[in-house]
């Protein structure tokens, strides 16, 4: 994981606990004063919603190795079983199965987790 992602990590688990926002150079999270969701922008496009018991995501139309580096970041420390985003032969891949870059995929949340990991 990139040191922007582990700092990327860290922010959603402080903005789920405090509501804190953190810009992160071009990566931001912030709490949705409206849903009281954690949200994550990549560019100033939206890329996760990060609800009590599921999480919402999508390549945003940027189907980038940064982009899929993020989203999978989240899914690695958040989502229940392991959920990816690939690309093969051009072609954007959920979990092994062709997508666009435009659909939104929505997975279970893993148990409230710490900083780190621990249950």
């Amino acid at each position: 994981m990139r040191v922007i992602e582990e700092q990327m990590i860290a922010a959603i688990h402080a903005c789920n606990a405090s509501g804190a926002m953190k810009n992160l150079g071009n990566t931001q999270v912030y709490r949705d004063s409206q849903t009281g969701n954690t949200c994550v922008r990549l560019h100033a496009n939206l890329i996760a919603i990060i609800k009590s018991h599921e999480i919402d995501v999508t390549l945003a139309y940027w189907g980038t190795p940064t982009t899929r580096s993020r989203v999978n970041a989240i899914l690695g420390e958040f989502a229940e079983g392991r959920h990816y985003f690939s690309q093969s032969k051009g072609e954007q891949m959920f979990n092994g199965v062709p997508t666009t870059c435009h659909a939104w995929h929505t997975v279970a949340r893993a148990h409230v987790r710490t900083q780190g990991g621990a249950q």
